[in-house]
């Protein structure tokens, strides 16, 4: 998988992995067609994410992480990044 975008959840307590997946979901979809230069619904590539833990959120990871991989889950060999897969 290759990292795109990196946004952060905003600070405060822990708001739980269903909000922050919410979040990494948006944010990550929405950065997917520009990064990689074709449509998220028409693309050969999934997106996927990391998002802070309970643990982590405590040690002030904010950091949400996003993947884009191929749906056929093959390595890549090159960047996705404007690739229009």
């Amino acid at each position: 998988a290759e990292v795109f975008p990196v946004p952060s959840a905003p600070d405060g307590d822990f708001p739980g992995a269903d909000t922050l997946n919410k979040q990494a979901e948006t944010e990550c979809i929405s950065a997917f067609d520009e990064y990689v230069g074709t449509d998220y619904l028409t693309s050969s590539l999934d997106a996927t994410w990391m998002i802070p833990t309970k643990d982590s959120w405590a040690q002030k990871d904010r950091s949400i992480v996003c993947l884009a991989r191929p749906l056929d889950h093959s390595k890549l060999t090159s960047s996705v990044k404007k690739s229009g897969m």
